[in-house]
């Protein structure tokens, strides 16, 4: 895979507009210039999940959830929210079980407790997830991290 500085700037460029129609207390702000482990985290989130076959077309802004482990581009997303909310209407969508509902995505905890809702964007890859109070609190701080919203506990 080969990609030209014009493309990775354009798919940089692309994901932070997106960051911003979607979330617009996100315009100005930078990619997240996270702590190692966050960064690890989300290395080892490109390695070992699985990828749309669009992405080896060139670059683009990728979308994961943390649970899932896969990442999409943007019309990948679009189709696969399409079919969960068929999913959801035909009564058949997946749900989490009781332990996972409540296990905190970046430290694996199990809270017992209500997580709340993070989105993070490096570069071109935009990861969301659920945190507990730690990790919520600690992310929250990361310049470029969005916290989508505080849920009550």
């Amino acid at each position: 895979m080969t990609w030209t500085a014009d493309q990775a700037i354009a798919a940089r460029t692309e994901a932070a507009e997106q960051m911003m129609r979607v979330f617009p207390e996100a315009r100005g702000m930078k990619p997240a210039r996270p702590p190692e482990w966050v960064a690890e985290f989300v290395d080892r989130m490109i390695l070992d999940a699985a990828l749309c076959p669009h992405v080896r077309r060139g670059p683009r802004p990728m979308y994961a959830f943390v649970w899932e482990r896969h990442w999409r581009c943007r019309p990948c997303l679009t189709a696969w929210t399409d079919e969960q909310q068929a999913l959801r209407e035909a009564g058949k969508a997946r749900t989490l079980g009781p332990i996972e509902e409540f296990t905190c995505d970046f430290c694996r905890r199990y809270t017992g407790r209500t997580l709340s809702p993070v989105v993070i964007r490096l570069d071109l890859w935009i990861v969301n997830g659920a945190a507990c109070e730690v990790c919520f609190g600690y992310l929250r701080t990361i310049e470029g991290s969005l916290v989508v919203g505080d849920v009550d506990r």
